[in-house]
């Protein structure tokens, strides 16, 4: 028998015309509204949705890692499997660790122009595995 599975789908809009807010994520997903995923394994499905005259697109590395303190970069943990399925889809494998966790990462895109943009911190808390 497999281990459940917890499942999130939050869409990421990036709307060209709303600067300097210019991606948002659908429902909610920043520090104020944490992910809790409460089983062994968790998956975050991020979809792109795009509103102006501009378009953007998931980079090769979708998702930049920081410290939640000091919201400095730091190298991706291993209980997290990032995968960029298209230009507008991505996921993220969580795999519960020994203890309570948080994970502190940005949603980063890229316009058409090159200029790469993120969203505000997201936090993901998982219980120690069971």
């Amino acid at each position: 028998m497999s281990d459940p599975i917890t499942q999130f789908d939050i869409t990421v809009t990036f709307d060209s015309t709303s600067a300097p807010r210019n991606v948002t994520f659908t429902p909610a997903s920043d520090p104020a509204h944490p992910i809790r995923i409460d089983t062994n394994l968790g998956l975050v499905n991020f979809t792109l949705a795009q509103r102006g005259n501009f378009e953007a697109r998931f980079p090769s590395n979708p998702i930049q890692w920081v410290d939640r303190t000091s919201q400095l970069p730091i190298d991706p943990p291993r209980a997290a499997t990032v995968r960029r399925l298209s230009d507008s889809s991505a996921t993220i494998l969580f795999v519960a660790p020994l203890e309570t966790t948080s994970f502190c990462f940005y949603v980063i895109v890229q316009t058409q122009s090159g200029r790469f943009l993120g969203s505000d911190p997201t936090i993901v808390t998982m219980p120690p595995g069971t």
